[in-house]
């Protein structure tokens, strides 16, 4: 896998990492046992890893990352993402 690919896909990972430990740390004050925090957690990188699989598999097989547009667009609101400080929170998709 070339260098494009990877520096994508670890975006997308460290992105969606931030959003389990922010939703971790959500249930972890309303949480009383630490097992059941960590059944959640694994519980949410399941979820993570069904919700991306599509798109991680898609980019390791793309021949060029870079001239996809798509991947150009998602790669920039990866950035601005990481960027902050917590994850924008989305309330309905339409």
């Amino acid at each position: 896998m070339n260098r494009d690919k990877e520096e994508i896909l670890r975006k997308i990972i460290e992105f969606s990492d931030r959003v389990i430990e922010e939703e971790a740390r959500y249930l972890e004050r309303r949480v009383v046992a630490e097992e059941d925090l960590d059944l959640m957690k694994k519980g949410l990188e399941s979820t993570r890893n069904r919700l991306l699989g599509f798109v991680i598999n898609g980019i390791k097989r793309s021949k060029d990352v870079k001239s996809s547009e798509t991947v150009a667009n998602m790669e920039e609101i990866l950035d601005e993402n990481l960027s902050g400080s917590e994850v924008k929170k989305i309330k309905k998709v339409s």
